[in-house]
């Protein structure tokens, strides 16, 4: 299924990335319309989100970041976090 295999390129790229994410934390979202862009623009793309711990504090120690799928070609866009915005370029 397509959102299987969408979550398995995340993982790999997470992985080759060598960012530490909870596996179990990875979630569809489905697709979401007319995201706002970088250049003002808006597009769809498919959303994955994932938690990754950011500190070892007991509490609020955990962000939520989300990953951004072109629909049409299957590419891993970007990825967004809480003060973080990372463009792929992705082949």
């Amino acid at each position: 299924m397509e959102k299987e295999n969408l979550i398995k390129r995340l993982k790999e790229y997470l992985q080759q990335k060598e960012v530490k994410y909870y596996p179990d934390s990875l979630t569809f979202k489905g697709e979401r319309k007319d995201v706002p862009q970088p250049d003002g623009s808006t597009r769809d793309l498919y959303a994955i989100s994932y938690m990754v711990s950011v500190n070892n504090n007991q509490f609020d120690s955990d962000a939520i970041y989300y990953a951004y799928f072109d629909p049409k070609t299957k590419k891993l866009l970007h990825i967004i976090g809480p003060q973080y915005y990372e463009i792929i370029e992705e082949k």
